[in-house]
């Protein structure tokens, strides 16, 4: 459901594709940067067969949970001057905007903790050791 202005409006499956069609080169026009990415990347895996790049019995795509928390750490940490220049104010108000940030703040690390205690996968030793 979407407010719009005095009412709520339901949203079907097939108004968001009428919408779609009807908006298509306006969006093509838009995003085209964005669908050149997924066109090389489809033919890069139809062209190699895989995901993955050499021994494909070494390296098995899998989910990796984990590695969306080094992406948000990436994002965090490049967007910081965005974040601290002109916005700091509001940016101070949402940080200490209560209990229920933080409560959000601390499901947010258990969940990373989780993630990365049960999503890290170690790759098989084939009987190679790395002295320490």
């Amino acid at each position: 459901m979407l407010y719009t202005g005095g009412h709520w409006m339901l949203y079907y499956p097939t108004a968001i594709v009428k919408s779609v069609l009807c908006h298509l080169p306006a969006l093509v026009q838009q995003l085209w940067p964005y669908l050149v990415v997924v066109l090389m990347f489809a033919l890069f895996v139809a062209v190699n067969g895989a995901l993955v790049v050499g021994d494909k019995t070494n390296h098995v795509p899998c989910l990796h949970l984990p590695q969306l928390l080094y992406l948000a750490l990436f994002t965090c940490l490049f967007s910081l001057p965005h974040l601290l220049l002109g916005h700091t104010l509001g940016l101070l108000q949402t940080i200490t905007a209560g209990l229920k940030w933080g409560l959000v703040f601390i499901l947010i690390i258990l969940a990373g903790a989780y993630a990365v205690h049960y999503f890290t996968y170690v790759y098989k030793s084939k009987g190679i050791t790395v002295p320490l």
